[in-house]
């Protein structure tokens, strides 16, 4: 049997982000001494706050200590209708296409 990774899930609960109520969760994962070569064991976290409503990760970040911490974030969120005017056919088109 080899080395295995632990995984542990923590829920974070909800906030408000963006305007929106996202649920939190971080999963931590646990290398044990000599999986992939390390010479002590290590943890990397990963947190990521969802928007249930939308279905939208809105909040991504990633801490492991081989290359430091990094975040995605989902910025200038609107649940507006879009503009009609985007989906109109411009004036003076047409098709050519045969089916």
């Amino acid at each position: 049997m080899g080395l295995r990774p632990e995984r542990r899930t923590e829920s974070l609960g909800t906030k408000q982000m963006e305007g929106l109520t996202v649920e939190g969760v971080r999963v931590i994962v646990t290398l044990p001494v000599g999986w992939e070569g390390y010479d002590r064991s290590f943890q990397i976290a990963v947190e990521n706050w969802l928007s249930t409503d939308l279905g939208v990760v809105v909040l991504w970040t990633t801490y492991d200590p081989r290359v430091g911490q990094s975040t995605w974030k989902l910025t200038h969120i609107t649940t507006n209708e879009p503009d009609r005017t985007l989906f109109r056919v411009p004036t003076g088109y047409t098709s050519d296409d045969v089916h």
